[in-house]
């Protein structure tokens, strides 16, 4: 959903329905004007992960721009309805759904936005989302211009503006932190928790919030994914082993994470279509160049698992020497969440024994320091 993931305000007197509470599930009935289209889709309960990737969406019939949609919800959630299976042509809409009748209006020209009655939580959310209009519309204002400067290769102006969205994404997380701390009752809470901004906040930061939470909403499907979420974050900390893993290189032939024993090793969590990835590149390429004869080895984990063949292109054209395989998106073995990898570039080192020294991001600066600590 379009701008599904923030806003806020004070609860004042709304009573949201109690999560254990016997009800004999929802009934929502839409009335989207202009839509003809056959069938919408959507999923009854909410789901997550691979089970998400995996679950097979649920369907209804659309007549004049009427469907109704009826089931029973373990407790309220967001139920996302879309008009196309087919993500690059889909529009969609979002609804906290309660088990009560529910109603939706709205236009399909305008289709993210429509009225929704009958759903306290969803009001709640939407006065939420509200209270976010300023720093949003501000945020997007900046975005603009930093893809025109991006797509100029205005390097300094986006620098530049990258510096002016920062103070605003503190002030976006600080609203997420306010609204999960004052409403701990309410599922919405757990949802921010568990898909929102708050999910950069450290892990110890996190941890608190959730434990803050009711006991229901944290035992919601919401509240589990979140505590999974940073239970996945745990890992690939330093101080940990690294997950040895196995996978196929570029190449086609078998590595294994564990054969680079006695190595310094720096994992590159990349891919072709990041620019911050491909301007370190070059850099990435004289620190390998200057440590390899010292016991320094590098590893690219690319997040190119749908296009392959760009991933090579790009390992070719930035001439990238050393190995390179591929994260294993919906995989057990996606290493983006074995290592906790949530923006690109990632740098993570290892020692010769493979345990995790250190992350970093983008600025390379201290990753520069710690090699030339570690092998003068």
């Amino acid at each position: 959903m379009k701008n599904s993931l923030l806003g806020f305000l004070a609860l004042g007197l709304l009573t949201l329905p109690t999560l254990g509470e016997a009800q004999t599930g929802y009934t929502l009935s839409a009335d989207i004007k202009g839509l003809n289209v056959p069938y919408v889709y959507f999923r009854k309960t909410p789901v997550f992960g691979a089970e998400a990737l995996n679950a097979k969406l649920d369907s209804v019939a659309v007549k004049k721009g009427h469907f109704t949609i009826q089931g029973k919800a373990p407790h309220p959630f967001m139920m996302s309805v879309i008009t196309d299976k087919d993500y690059r042509k889909t529009k969609y809409f979002g609804v906290f759904v309660e088990n009560k009748p529910i109603t939706v209006k709205g236009d399909f020209a305008s289709l993210p936005t429509v009225k929704v009655t009958g759903s306290a939580t969803h009001d709640l959310y939407v006065n939420y989302e509200k209270s976010l209009s300023s720093v949003r519309t501000r945020l997007d204002s900046l975005n603009k211009i930093y893809m025109k400067a991006h797509e100029a290769k205005d390097t300094v102006q986006e620098a530049l503006l990258q510096k002016s969205r920062e103070p605003l994404y503190k002030e976006y997380l600080k609203i997420e932190q306010a609204f999960v701390k004052d409403h701990p009752s309410t599922v919405i809470s757990a949802f921010l928790l568990s898909s929102g901004m708050a999910m950069s906040l450290p892990l110890e930061e996190r941890e608190n919030l959730l434990r803050g939470l009711d006991s229901e909403v944290q035992a919601s499907a919401y509240g589990k994914e979140a505590a999974e979420k940073i239970r996945l974050d745990k890992m690939g900390q330093p101080g940990d082993k690294a997950f040895a893993f196995e996978a196929v290189d570029i190449q086609g032939k078998p590595f294994k994470l564990a054969d680079l024993k006695g190595k310094y090793v720096l994992m590159d969590f990349w891919a072709s279509w990041c620019v911050p990835c491909r301007k370190n590149n070059p850099h990435l390429r004289k620190l390998y160049e200057q440590y390899q004869a010292k016991g320094f080895d590098v590893v690219g984990i690319s997040d190119d698992d749908s296009k392959p063949e760009a991933w090579k292109k790009a390992v070719e054209k930035d001439q990238l020497p050393w190995h390179h395989v591929l994260r294993g998106y919906r995989t057990d073995s996606d290493l983006t969440k074995h290592f906790a990898i949530h923006s690109l570039p990632t740098y993570i080192l290892l020692d010769k024994e493979g345990t995790i020294i250190a992350r970093y991001s983008s600025d390379h600066s201290e990753l520069d320091k710690k090699l030339a600590e570690l092998m003068p």
